[in-house]
């Protein structure tokens, strides 16, 4: 994830929920679709939120397509990779009120 959203800009829960079948080719470009789905089992921070992101032959090549994530025991997906996140920063000593997984985001 962490690369994901270095290489998108993508929100953690953006990254988190992503499956295979968001998956599409525009214009013969690979792009990962960000929506909503009709079971409300996806969601998006706001409206505008919808939209496609390219996907980095690096992260295909490491084999992005084929992962699937857990949902947490709230609502979002990103659940269990924050709290990891938020543990691997810490172990580390690079958590500061600053940083967060979000960092990656912030940088984008």
């Amino acid at each position: 994830m962490p690369l994901l959203s270095l290489w998108t800009g993508m929100r953690l829960n953006e990254c988190a929920q992503v499956r295979t079948d968001d998956m599409a080719v525009m214009d013969g470009v690979d792009v990962i679709l960000i929506h909503e789905d009709e079971e409300g089992d996806k969601l998006l921070k706001t409206d505008v939120s919808e939209r496609f992101v390219p996907i980095r032959s690096e992260l295909k090549q490491m084999g992005f397509l084929n992962l699937c994530h857990p949902k947490g025991k709230r609502v979002y997906y990103s659940d269990p990779f924050q709290k990891w996140c938020r543990r691997f920063l810490t172990s580390i000593g690079a958590k500061t009120p600053k940083t967060s997984f979000h960092s990656f985001r912030h940088c984008y």
